[in-house]
């Protein structure tokens, strides 16, 4: 059973990372005429890739998203 469980939290922990990097990899891409999120990390940062923003900077990130 631990065995199981063990197994079971990996590929939690796998799948949680993938969703992650996608959202990172998506969030960082700016189309010509798209304005880039002030509050994103990698704002300013030009050699920031697939940078995780802290949750309170996520709500932030996507209060901004909404307001545009």
């Amino acid at each position: 059973m631990r065995n199981g469980l063990l197994k079971a939290a990996v590929v939690t922990a796998l799948a949680a990372g993938t969703v992650l990097v996608t959202q990172a990899s998506a969030a960082g891409a700016v189309k010509p005429g798209q304005s880039v999120n002030p509050y994103s990390p990698q704002n300013g940062f030009s050699y920031r890739h697939g940078v995780i923003p802290t949750i309170p900077v996520h709500a932030k990130m996507q209060q901004w998203e909404r307001s545009q």
